[in-house]
C-alpha cells in the first residue's frame, strides 16, 4: 500500500485490501504465498488451450472518491469466463498442499475473489 502525492491517492493491491479488512496477514510484505514446482506450468498450458469464451490473467482495477481522498484498488485475476448469454465468472486459482484441499479456504482469498466478482 502507497500513498501517491500526485494524485492525492491511496493505492493497494485487492490481496492487500482484503488482508486489511480480514485484519490477517502481513499487508507491508510484498511476500506472496509459496508457489509449487510445476503447478504454473500446468495452469499456464490450460489457460492456452482455454477456448475464445475465457480471457487469462485479467487486470482488475477501480477508483473510489471517500472523505476526499481517492482509493485505488487493483490486481490480477486468473481469468474471465465469458458466458453465451452474458454473465460474467471469475476464475481465481490458488495452489494447495495435499492436506490443505481438505480444510475450509482462507478467508483472505475467498475476499480476494469476491473483490475480482
Amino acid at each position: 500500500m502507497k500513498y501517491n502525492e500526485d494524485n492525492c491517492s491511496v493505492e493497494m493491491s485487492v490481496f492487500e485490501l482484503c488482508s486489511l479488512a480480514l485484519l490477517s496477514g502481513d499487508i507491508g510484505s510484498q511476500a506472496r504465498p509459496e508457489t509449487y514446482r510445476g503447478s504454473s506450468e500446468l495452469y499456464a498450458k490450460l489457460q492456452a488451450e482455454a477456448l475464445g469464451f475465457y480471457e487469462s490473467e485479467v487486470t482488475l482495477e477501480n477508483t473510489s472518491l471517500n472523505g476526499g481522498l481517492y482509493y485505488s484498488v487493483s490486481g490480477v485475476a486468473d481469468g474471465i469466463i465469458r458466458g453465451a448469454d452474458g454473465y460474467l465468472c471469475v476464475d481465481e486459482v490458488k495452489q494447495l498442499r495435499n492436506y490443505e484441499f481438505y480444510l475450509p479456504p482462507s478467508q483472505v482469498y475467498l475476499a480476494e475473489l469476491k473483490c475480482y466478482a
